[in-house]
């Protein structure tokens, strides 16, 4: 690994209740820095601007960030999930969806990405080694599929 720092201790949103949701927000093929804190999203990309700051989307603190290119416009999206519930905020200005419920449940984990493999983020949780996948294609690629099963298991990204 070689290159140069871009940034050492540059401050811009400071605080230990901020939650790093890194993403290529505007679409330019690099991950920008971003931060979510209890439905607040700001973003500042690499090419040197703020995208948006402290922008309010369904504020409150149960609120679980899970950004995604969930159209496959190349942007990642704000959207977050709470007990099951998913809302989707698109880049393009559009809200996707809102509290749409999947596998309602406070013990399951959001684990998005595309699964089938379409270039557009998929819904996903994942509770004690059970996967459910909906894809953005419309259908259930999987649910509670039993893999690893035990409460131990952590799914990582």
């Amino acid at each position: 690994m070689s290159g140069s720092i871009l940034c050492e201790n540059t401050p811009l949103w400071i605080g230990a209740d901020y939650i790093p949701v890194p993403g290529d927000y505007d679409g330019d093929g690099k991950s920008d820095l971003a931060v979510f804190r209890d439905g607040y999203w700001s973003i500042y990309t690499m090419a040197g601007g703020i995208l948006c700051e402290n922008t309010p989307l369904w504020v409150g603190p149960d609120y679980i960030p899970v950004p995604g290119d969930y159209d496959g416009d190349g942007k990642s999206d704000l959207a977050v999930y709470r007990d099951g519930y998913w809302s989707i905020y698109l880049m393009t200005g559009n809200i996707l969806c809102e509290n749409t419920p999947l596998w309602i449940g406070a013990d399951y984990i959001p684990v998005p990405g595309d699964y089938d493999g379409d270039g557009k983020s998929d819904l996903a949780v994942f509770r004690g080694g059970y996967w459910s996948i909906y894809t953005m294609a419309g259908g259930i690629l999987c649910e509670n599929t039993p893999l690893w099963v035990g409460p131990d298991y952590i799914p990582v990204k």
